[in-house]
This record gives C-alpha cells, structure tokens and sequence, in this order.
C-alpha cells in the first residue's frame, strides 16, 4: 500500500487547517511489517524502548491504532503526520507556586476545563506573599511544540483590579506559567478565563 507525497501533504493540511484543535502532531516511525495482517508497529520519534510500541493496521488513508485515526504518509518507512484525538478531552491541573501565592494558597481548573478552554480560579493564601510566578497550568496531554497562543481574560474583581499586572511565562510543551507582576492580596480570589490554541504554521 503507498500514497503520494502530495496526497499525504494536502489531508494534514486541510486538517490542520479545520480541526486545529484537535491535531495533536508528532512523528513516529513503522519499526516492524505484519504483511498478513495488513498491519504495522509503531514507535514515536524519541522513544526507544519496545514497550512503547503500537501496532496498528492499515486501512485506505489511514492508519488506525485501537480507536484513534492518524493520517500518514507511507514512503521507505512510515512516518505518522497527524493523529485526530479521540473523543475524550485531556484534563489539565494546576500546581500553586506558593512562594508568591502565599502559605495556604489553592488553585484548580472548574469545572469542564479542558487543554484549550476553561477558567483557572487562585485563591491566595494568607501570608508570604509575593510578586512572581504563581501557578503553573499542566496540560493533560503534551503539545507537539511551544507555538500555542494563550488568550486570559479576567472574570473576578480581585483579577480585574490587576489592571493587565499579570502575563504568562515559561512556556513549554507540558505547560505554562502564570506570573503576577505585583504581590497577590491575602484570601482573594483570581479567576481566569483561559483560551489556548495551537498556532498555524
């Protein structure tokens, strides 16, 4: 079974293009052939061990691993583009930082929030308190690279009177960190509603 390049290139971006948000985009590679059963064994780019393979089958335009679609380009060796998540949303959490957010500080996501929508609520503690870094959001499933957009829109009082003294920071694939620019107020309670998109490239 073989597909073009050009084929392979136009599907990832049209479903880059329409379903953004739910493109989780990494590369693996095909380590074994089962031409029986029309199937391959997968490992992702980065990982070495056995136990991290995947079998999968082939099927038309895609390859399917259990309940999970992934849209590939099959050349020498396979190298999977895209993979179009499952229905069930990743659960971000929140760990507080409480050298800022002071002794006794508690953060968490409400409820519904997901990797890329929600309301993140801080409750600062009652001493210590401190400008910096307060919280760092964990996403539920690693993003393929750092270029995500994260919009903050404030949704207490306490979080309004910050007047755009807040912004995020250290950025990474697992995460980021909200930092407050001015020390936090005992017990107050900040709640942001977040927004996270992966940017086009």
């Amino acid at each position: 079974m073989s597909y073009g390049k050009s084929l392979a290139q136009t599907i990832i971006a049209a479903v880059r293009q329409e379903m953004s948000r739910y493109i989780d985009v990494y590369s693996a590679v095909v380590t074994a052939i089962d031409t029986t059963g029309d199937g391959v064994q997968l490992r992702k780019l980065g990982e070495t061990t056995a136990s991290t393979e995947r079998y999968a089958r082939l099927s038309d335009l895609y390859v399917i691993v259990d309940d999970e679609v992934l849209v590939i380009e099959i050349r020498q060796k396979a190298y999977i583009l895209g993979k179009i998540k499952s229905g069930v949303e990743p659960v971000p959490t929140i760990t507080v930082i409480t050298a800022q957010a002071g002794t006794g500080a508690t953060g968490q996501i409400l409820s519904g929030g997901t990797d890329y929508s929600g309301e993140i609520e801080l409750v600062a503690g009652s001493a210590a308190l401190g400008a910096g870094n307060v919280l760092t959001f964990n996403f539920g499933q690693e993003k393929p690279d750092t270029s995500y957009n994260i919009l903050l829109s404030p949704n207490t009082n306490a979080t309004g009177d910050l007047q755009g003294r807040y912004n995020t920071v250290s950025r990474t694939v697992d995460g980021w960190n909200l930092n407050f620019r001015v020390a936090p107020t005992a017990g107050a309670v900040y709640r942001f509603a977040y927004f996270i998109r992966q940017s086009k490239r």
